[in-house]
């Protein structure tokens, strides 16, 4: 199976280097594809290296893509000292200038999806576009307000949904945390 992703991925032109950034080793994935428009950048999940996403970049077929291992992760060693999303962001725009872009679209995949969001914060005009897949507005996943959560749990579990006060009510939110719990009901 690896000698046929392997084939995949050389067909696919997806060339893979070490690359240092402010003094970090980065494990990068370049998928090669048709210039003129900006790259995709992609972080991927917590504790995830690039090739769990090779399926992805194999497929794409009309865009450059790069994506690297954060540190201590996968072909990138372990940084210095501990760091923070801002300092993934710093990496990754340090990336994006080293391989001779000014802008990006960028993508992030659950954690990184908050990784993508620091990016696009930190560095708003070097991102182009946003795309957040199974992630959340935040790092710690939580609401603004967890009580809205506790409050729309209880009401979903003793199937009392209409007994949250329309102030407790965002959008959808009691019939959301409903569909979550009777998609994993046996």
């Amino acid at each position: 199976m690896d000698a046929i992703v392997d084939s995949q991925m050389l067909s696919a032109n997806i060339d893979v280097q070490m690359i240092e950034v402010d003094g970090q080793q980065l494990q990068v994935a370049i998928k090669r594809g048709p210039k003129g428009r900006p790259p995709l950048l992609m972080f991927n999940g917590i504790g995830a290296n690039w090739e769990l996403a090779k399926p992805f970049l194999i497929a794409l077929k009309q865009t450059e893509a790069i994506i690297f291992d954060i540190p201590g992760v996968g072909g990138s060693p372990l940084p210095s000292f501990p760091y923070r999303p801002s300092t993934i962001a710093r990496l990754a725009m340090g990336l994006v200038e080293k391989l001779g872009h000014e802008q990006v679209d960028v993508a992030g995949v659950s954690w990184g999806g908050a990784l993508a969001q620091q990016f696009a914060h930190q560095y708003d005009k070097a991102c182009r576009k946003l795309v957040l897949a199974a992630t959340s507005p935040g790092t710690i996943m939580v609401p603004g307000r967890p009580s809205i959560s506790l409050q729309a749990s209880t009401a979903v579990i003793s199937g009392r949904t209409h007994s949250l006060s329309s102030s407790t009510r965002k959008p959808c939110l009691a019939q959301m945390v409903s569909a979550i719990f009777t998609s994993f009901s046996p």
